[in-house]
């Protein structure tokens, strides 16, 4: 198995039990690949019975713990505690392993951190008038009606405001402020005209009425414009620790220059050309001295010769601009590309493959309690681990409906026997339709084992 780095996250389900789901992710020959591993509950959520459940899991799936370079999940004590997290109980076994937090829950937490240190009480408020108006029409027909009604009378397409809380992510966030702004002028008439009858509707209308809370939600809805585009982009599959790193850093210069108010309509990339970088001849050998020295133990143990790298990264430099200069220009080339064309360079290839198989999120883990939920509803509650591990595996790792070839599946049911005999039964119908001149699809209703 190729070098390799886990993601983990946990949750509880309907019935209470505590669940932790994990990801390893692997780079061969430039491609990276996010495998789901397993699903299950180890006896506690405390880390060291969630390291022990780790240690349990590698043995089953025949992981090479030697070959781990790095762990990725939230912010939680019991994974990123300094002292007894799990990511200081994998740093005893494997001191080179690289221990991040994942990035897209930083920003969540940046965001709300930074909003309500400089403006908590607004916040609030800003926060009560957007699920205030969720929550009134969504359990209020009579007020979701009135609202329609006064759509249609300012001839303006039908918007409902959105929850703005429960998930985490800005994008919900900054939907419902498009949402809110997109039909302040009809959500406002229908306040005013129902906030004689209804108190929850004039308390609305009277945060909506503030002008100063209206300038702040505008403020918001710009500042949180660019941060949902960084959340999307942090939550991409095949996302790279390095990628996310200049995003975030391209984010925060948007966000800088926002004090300046400067319009943000054209935007200009600068092509791939030796012209960008002076002395281009030593551009990143130092950074590549600092990853070998790294992982040095890694590196050796997969037989890779750590004192060619250098070496190496020169040559590679250099072909990679005469061979690909077009689509460095273009901004096309890829990794697998490369690996493909310079694949005598495997001592460098295999460093780089070792970087791009450190991601900087866990979203993939997000995205699998989503998947779980719908698997184990109220109905299935009796669902066992070991099922649930099988059938999340059949769902996330098996390929799409619209790759599926059944000839195979089709070939093994004709060849058992239960097929013989549900074949003979259907000539049996058939026969008996015949005589009896009567439809067969009433045959087979008729004698409904079949």
């Amino acid at each position: 198995m190729q070098n390799s780095l886990i993601s983990c996250d946990g949750t509880t389900d309907f019935t209470g039990e505590d669940l932790e789901c994990f990801y390893i992710r692997i780079c061969s020959k430039g491609t990276i690949e996010d495998v789901f591993i397993h699903i299950g509950s180890p006896e506690s959520s405390s880390s060291e019975d969630i390291f022990n459940y780790v240690m349990e899991m590698f043995k089953t799936n025949d992981i090479d713990i030697k070959k781990l370079v790095g762990f990725t999940a939230d912010g939680a004590s019991n994974m990123q505690g300094l002292k007894t997290g799990l990511a200081a109980r994998l740093l005893v076994d494997t001191p080179h392993l690289v221990i991040t937090h994942c990035v897209a829950h930083r920003l969540e937490l940046a965001f709300k951190d930074a909003i309500k240190a400089s403006s908590k009480s607004m916040y609030d408020r800003a926060m009560t008038l957007l699920l205030g108006l969720h929550y009134l029409y969504k359990k209020s027909p009579k007020m979701k009606k009135s609202l329609k009604r006064s759509f249609a009378a300012l001839n303006q397409k039908q918007i409902l405001p959105t929850r703005v809380g429960g998930t985490r992510w800005l994008p919900h966030v900054s939907k419902a402020l498009y949402t809110f702004f997109k039909g302040y002028s009809a959500i406002r008439q229908q306040l005013e005209n129902a906030s004689h009858a209804n108190p929850k509707a004039e308390g609305l209308v009277k945060l909506m009425q503030d002008g100063q809370l209206m300038v702040f939600l505008l403020l918001l809805k710009e500042l949180i414009f660019h941060l949902m585009k960084l959340s999307l982009y942090l939550q991409r599959e095949g996302l790279v620790l390095s990628d996310a790193y200049v995003r975030v850093e391209a984010t925060k210069n948007v966000l800088a220059q926002l004090d300046k108010r400067y319009a943000y309509t054209n935007i200009f990339f600068c092509k791939a050309s030796y012209t960008c970088i002076p002395m281009l001849q030593y551009y990143g050998d130092k950074e590549v001295e600092l990853l070998a020295s790294r992982f040095d133990q890694v590196l050796k143990y997969a037989d890779v010769e750590v004192c060619e790298c250098i070496t190496e990264w020169t040559l590679l430099k250099t072909q990679v601009y005469m061979r690909y200069h077009k689509e460095l220009v273009d901004q096309q080339l890829t990794w697998a590309t490369v690996n493909h064309g310079c694949s005598d360079l495997g001592n460098i290839l295999s460093l780089i493959e070792l970087v791009l198989s450190l991601p900087a999120t866990s979203v993939r883990n997000e995205c699998l309690f989503s998947a779980m939920k719908l698997v184990k509803g109220k109905r299935r509650g009796r669902l066992t681990n070991s099922t649930l591990d099988d059938l999340l595996l059949i769902a996330v790792q098996s390929p799409s409906i619209n790759d599926f070839d059944p000839d195979d599946a089709i070939l093994q049911w004709m060849v058992c026997a239960c097929s013989q005999i549900v074949f003979q039964n259907v000539q049996i119908c058939m026969n008996i339709s015949f005589c009896l001149n009567v439809n067969f699809e009433i045959v087979l209703f008729m004698i409904p084992n079949i």
